[in-house]
């Protein structure tokens, strides 16, 4: 299942975040996706690419839409994140520390005199959760907060946020109401959409 983790912003723009499974096999499906619910960005994850010039990505993007990605280095054909945007916005991509326990890609986009910082997340669910995970997730939001104008996290963490008694869920609000209460954070966790494509 796909969730969110965000700094809570009043945002004009429509965002949303989709596990892919794979695009290849997805295209058409992602471009209507995108002109059907008007989305200015949509993050995906688990997208299976293998590199920028893959032909996925731009036959998922619809006409006046760009994209920006990260492929699993270690193993080019699963994980892999993509960002698809309309082409007015401006983008800069944020360089994250070396990660081991997720894979990121962090994006900052502007358009019509707003900004923001977007920060996609997959973590494994083959992966067992640990400190190291919590480790590199602080250091990466330590440095997302020094930077101006909202930071919204979203992706695919595969961990229970909406179960109460998850400790990893505990563990990861407890990580967020640390960065609130110093850093000045506001999030919200929560399933962001159904699993995709949806089970038969």
């Amino acid at each position: 299942m796909c969730y969110s983790i965000q700094r809570y912003v009043r945002l004009a723009w429509r965002v949303g975040w989709l596990n892919a499974q794979s695009l290849t096999k997805k295209t058409v499906t992602i471009h209507e996706t995108i002109d059907d619910r008007r989305l200015d960005v949509l993050a995906m994850t688990e997208t299976w690419h293998h590199c920028s010039d893959d032909a996925s990505l731009r036959l998922s993007a619809p006409p006046g839409y760009t994209a920006v990605d990260a492929i699993r280095e270690t193993d080019s054909g699963h994980g892999g994140i993509v960002v698809f945007h309309r082409r007015r916005f401006t983008r800069t991509k944020v360089d994250l520390p070396p990660l081991s326990t997720f894979e990121g890609l962090c994006v900052r986009l502007s358009a019509d005199e707003e900004s923001v910082t977007l920060l996609t997340i997959y973590r494994p669910r083959s992966a067992r959760v640990t400190s190291a995970f919590f480790d590199e997730l602080t250091t990466v939001l330590e440095s997302l907060v020094l930077q101006s104008g909202p930071v919204i996290v979203g992706g695919d963490i595969n961990i229970h946020v909406d179960d109460a008694a998850d400790a990893d869920a505990a563990r990861l609000a407890a990580l967020f109401d640390a960065f609130g209460e110093g850093g000045g954070l506001e999030y919200e966790m929560k399933k962001v959409w159904p699993p995709w494509p949806p089970h038969s």
